[in-house]
């Protein structure tokens, strides 16, 4: 029963980590500042000191979780995944039109087909309101240009080959 009390007042825990990346590690996890400063002294002046509270569930709406969507401007679900609340707490929803003329939105929702259908909306919304531009000519014009001089400078390439 005491640690059930001792816990219960514990709100915090100071871990005292080293390194970066693939070379990241913790070196010890303490319950007060004062230890976890005297450990980080021990581990040298490289070593830090994170502050995390414990038990402490982010807040989402209730029985949603947070999608990520990317749709084609013709309705094609590109992707749908679930990246977990850590990387909601910040976002109520947000959505853009990447490089690729794709909408992604980031949302909460039930499930996958709720947030594919939540996208969805969205999409034909900003079609809707002349806000989802189409593919410009011009670009697929380049491309074919492109793909045409290539072709033509590979022909040249050939015709002096062959004339040697």
């Amino acid at each position: 029963m005491k640690t059930i009390e001792y816990f219960s007042y514990l709100q915090k825990a100071y871990v005292v980590t080293m390194g970066d990346y693939s070379d990241y590690h913790i070196c010890g996890v303490f319950d007060s500042l004062p230890k976890a400063k005297h450990a980080k002294k021990l581990f040298g002046e490289e070593s830090r000191i994170e502050k995390y509270e414990i038990n402490k569930i982010p807040k989402s709406p209730k029985d949603m979780f947070f999608y990520d969507v990317t749709m084609d401007r013709s309705g094609n679900t590109k992707a749908c995944l679930n990246y977990g609340i850590e990387n909601a707490i910040d976002y109520s929803s947000v959505e853009y039109i990447d490089d690729d003329n794709q909408l992604v939105c980031t949302l909460w929702a039930k499930n996958k087909k709720h947030a594919v259908k939540i996208t969805n909306e969205r999409r034909v919304q900003l079609i809707a309101l002349n806000k989802y531009p189409v593919p410009s000519q011009e670009a697929n014009d380049e491309d074919e240009d492109e793909s045409s001089t290539s072709s033509v400078d590979n022909e040249e390439k050939t015709d002096k080959k062959e004339t040697r």
